[in-house]
């Protein structure tokens, strides 16, 4: 069985690099990453949550977090991508006023323990 390696930093940069350049026609490609953020949502209906603070990890161009906002208007959702490319795009074109746009590595988050209510995290 092959063992997973830890992603090194400087293949992070170039992933966030790689996903800057696309992030203004990611949606558009992101086919697999919509059916199972969608399958994500749905799940939630079965689950009842009042949460008052929302981690959308690994963001990217806000598409979900919309629809988490909708779903939760009382929340905040914080919008984290390691790509700022893709924050910047979603701070553009799906800002709401409860919305905050992080750009960080999902694997050093610079956020207090125990802030977070919910953790939504599609195709990480």
């Amino acid at each position: 069985m092959q063992q997973l390696l830890p992603t090194s930093a400087r293949q992070k940069l170039a992933i966030a690099r790689n996903f800057s350049k696309a992030a203004s026609t990611y949606d558009q490609a992101a086919i697999i990453q919509q059916e199972v953020g969608q399958r994500l949502l749905e799940r939630l209906e079965l689950i009842k949550l009042s949460p008052t603070t929302i981690l959308d990890l690994g963001s990217g161009t806000g598409f979900f977090s919309q629809a988490l906002s909708k779903k939760y208007p009382d929340a905040i959702v914080l919008n984290t991508d390691i790509s700022e490319g893709m924050i910047n795009f979603a701070k553009q074109v799906r800002h709401s006023p409860k919305q905050f746009h992080l750009c960080a590595d999902g694997d050093y988050l610079p956020i207090k323990s125990h802030s977070i209510d919910f953790v939504f995290s599609n195709c990480r």
